[in-house]
C-alpha cells in the first residue's frame, strides 16, 4: 500500500485480503445483481404500487439485464485469467531461452 492510498482503498484491500479470491470474484456479481433488482423493485413500487411488475416484458428485460451482467463478468474474469497465464508464460520464457532449460 502506498501513502497516497485513501482510507477507502486500504479498507477494501484489507477486506479482500482476509477473505480470499473467491470472495473477490463473487462480490462484483452479487453487488451488480443487487443493484439491478433493487432498481427494478423501486421502479415497480413507484409506478405500479406493487413489489414486482405484472408485465412479462419488464420481467424479461430485468432477467436479460441480469444475464448480461453475469455473462459480461464471466468474460472479463476469463480474459483476466488468460492474460495472467500468458504473462506468467512470457516471464518463464524470458528466464529460460531453450526448451531444455524450461524442462
Amino acid at each position: 500500500m502506498n501513502e497516497s492510498d485513501s482510507w477507502w482503498e486500504r479498507q477494501v484491500l484489507r477486506f479482500f485480503m482476509k477473505r480470499g479470491p473467491l470472495t473477490a470474484a463473487l462480490v462484483p456479481v452479487v453487488l451488480g445483481l443487487a443493484v439491478l433488482y433493487g432498481i427494478a423493485i423501486v421502479a415497480t413500487l413507484v409506478f405500479e404500487h406493487r413489489f414486482w411488475t405484472r408485465s412479462i416484458e419488464a420481467s424479461i428485460i430485468v432477467m436479460g439485464g441480469a444475464l448480461g451482467l453475469v455473462v459480461t463478468y464471466l468474460i472479463t474474469l476469463l480474459a483476466t485469467i488468460a492474460l495472467s497465464t500468458r504473462g506468467r508464460s512470457n516471464r518463464l520464457l524470458a528466464l529460460h531461452q531453450t526448451m531444455r532449460e524450461i524442462r
